[in-house]
């Protein structure tokens, strides 16, 4: 079996319930919600403001952003945005292309779906998503490196 087949077995949605989600991902998305929502209720006035250097040009940083839009930049993003790209999308077109072609198309997909401006840092932290994902067998290993990321760009001065 060759390295790229080896690596689509190892990449797949049951590594991540197995190893990283005890009871099924609904049930965790539902509780997320549910938490997100009883969190937003609660803190709809607090709001911090985000110092990534590109966002104070950007009019949806005026106002900073709430706690409720943080976690989920910090915990769902992550997990719905590796999963579609890292679980989905690069195995897909490991098959039908060869890996660096296929880390490339899904890199630059990332990169599109994030609709910003800038294409090239999107596109660079793709690039080693597919590579910690691809490194490590994992699904939730990218997913981790995605969350770690969205946590610091939240961090005032990072």
């Amino acid at each position: 079996m060759d390295e790229s087949k080896r690596l689509i077995n190892h990449l797949d949605w049951y590594d991540l319930r197995q190893d990283l989600v005890p009871h099924s991902v609904p049930t965790v998305e539902t509780g997320l919600k549910l938490w997100i929502d009883w969190l937003s209720e609660r803190t709809e006035d607090y709001r911090f403001t985000l110092m990534h250097p590109m966002l104070p040009r950007l009019p949806e940083a005026r106002h900073g952003i709430s706690i409720s839009a943080a976690t989920f930049s910090i915990v769902m993003a992550p997990i719905i945005e590796e999963y579609l790209m890292r679980v989905k999308l690069l195995p897909f077109l490991i098959r039908r292309t060869n890996l660096p072609a296929a880390v490339f198309f899904s890199s630059f997909i990332f990169s599109v779906l994030n609709g910003q401006v800038f294409l090239l840092p999107y596109f660079l932290n793709s690039l080693v998503y597919s590579w910690v994902a691809l490194k490590t067998k994992k699904a939730y290993g990218s997913m981790i490196v995605h969350s770690s990321y969205n946590f610091i760009a939240l961090i005032p001065g990072a």
